[in-house]
């Protein structure tokens, strides 16, 4: 019998400690038990390292690096450099993984191990209440290669990526495009790689004003805009 594919979960953490147990608790209680959490503590000032070391006493799949800040673009890079997966699941310190969101996405790659990534949908915590998401149809079906030259195809930490099928010298975030970082990867995987869209919710997307997206928001939509205009021009 084939044993399950160990899945690497990337983790970076700053200063994410009013959410960092709930996050790390979601993962922990997968119903796919094979996984290592690879938890960068991104120079946080608040209690987050506390937390991650309180979480690895009592489970050692989690592994903590701990230094001065670096930003998203060092910290995802170094995690991917660090996991010893074949598949590698981005979770956000802030988020909720739902107990079936691993064993959901391993078996849609045991199915199709021509997939080099795949998202899903999101419901949305909002002032403590879930909104449920609705995934759009035209990134379920729609060409996706297409759709990621102008759109952020798939929610960042909903992705898996395949390192059996994706090169790991194209496994990689550009610190040019900071704050869209997710986007310039997609389409450059996109373009390489067969990706697909689960038509399922399978993340709680938290939404609140210190989250990196509120924070952000004008940045992230300049740079967005920087890579549709590369995209239209090539």
């Amino acid at each position: 019998m084939t044993a399950a594919p160990l899945v690497s979960v990337l983790l970076p953490v700053y200063n994410a400690g009013p959410y960092l147990a709930a996050a790390l608790g979601s993962i922990l209680r997968q119903d796919h038990s094979r996984l290592e959490i690879i938890a960068i503590d991104d120079g946080s000032t608040d209690n987050s390292l506390e937390i991650l070391e309180r979480c690895q006493k009592a489970d050692s799949r989690i592994s903590i690096v701990s230094r001065e800040n670096r930003g998203l673009v060092a910290t995802l890079n170094e995690g991917l450099a660090l996991a010893r997966g074949e598949l590698v699941a981005r979770m956000d310190a802030d988020d909720v993984a739902y107990p079936w969101r691993l064993s959901r996405q391993v078996a849609l790659f045991e199915r199709r191990p021509e997939l080099g990534f795949c998202g899903a949908g999101v419901d949305m915590l909002i002032r403590g209440r879930i909104a449920r998401g609705k995934p759009d149809p035209v990134f379920q079906f729609g060409r996706i290669p297409v759709l990621a030259m102008f759109f952020t195809i798939f929610m960042h930490p909903t992705v898996v990526y395949n390192r059996k099928v994706i090169d790991d010298s194209v496994l990689h975030y550009d610190p040019i495009y900071r704050h869209a970082e997710d986007f310039d990867l997609f389409r450059r995987l996109a373009g390489r790689y067969p990706a697909a869209m689960m038509p399922e919710n399978l993340v709680v997307y938290r939404v609140h004003e210190a989250s990196v997206t509120s924070r952000h928001v004008k940045e992230m939509r300049r740079t967005h805009l920087r890579i549709v205009a590369e995209n239209l021009e090539r």
